[in-house]
């Protein structure tokens, strides 16, 4: 599953710029359960194809694997939809307050610039020495945000150039069974 690979790889591409700009933004994530939607486009459409090919893959697999699947990300904290292109997480207290989602850890993502203009942060990143990126967040009280982001990634051997939107919705104070990261 390198399809797969590769779609958490921009999906945490993502979340760094979202962490980021949360961090340094001058206003905090409300506590609680969020959802993300991400939107990818590539410049040769490949990626596209590639997601469409994940969705029919995860279609295919037995209804006990696909569950046992799901149940693994949100054991980690993340409660992802494939089919829509969203996911859910669990913001505590604390990390609203930090201004961590804890998204960050476990990456190769490195911030290489950074610029702030009231509510939108706009982040420059270097990931595993073959992504470079930039994106701009912009937080719509503590309830919303939206951004876009851009990036150059290894994608069957060549670079390809992408767009990733992002927005995000407080769905409520409880997570039911989503758990914290």
């Amino acid at each position: 599953m390198t399809a797969f690979k590769r779609l958490l790889t921009l999906s945490t591409f993502s979340a760094v710029i979202l962490t980021a700009g949360q961090t340094h933004a001058e206003t905090n994530m409300k506590p609680g359960l969020w959802q993300h939607k991400i939107q990818f486009t590539s410049e040769s459409g490949e990626m596209e194809k590639m997601l469409d090919q994940l969705r029919q893959q995860l279609e295919a697999l037995p209804a006990e694997q696909r569950q046992m699947m799901e149940n693994m990300m949100k054991s980690q904290g993340v409660d992802f939809d494939f089919q829509n292109q969203t996911f859910k997480t669990c913001l505590t207290p604390e990390q609203s307050a930090e201004g961590s989602l804890a998204l960050m850890e476990n990456n190769d993502c490195q911030e290489s610039g950074r610029s702030t203009s009231g509510s939108s942060t706009t982040i420059n990143f270097v990931c595993s020495g073959e992504t470079e990126a930039s994106g701009t967040i912009t937080f719509d009280g503590d309830k919303g945000y939206s951004g876009e982001s851009s990036a150059t990634v290894e994608f069957q051997g060549r670079p390809q150039k992408m767009t990733i939107t992002h927005q995000g919705q407080w769905q409520g104070s409880d997570c039911g069974g989503i758990k914290p990261q």
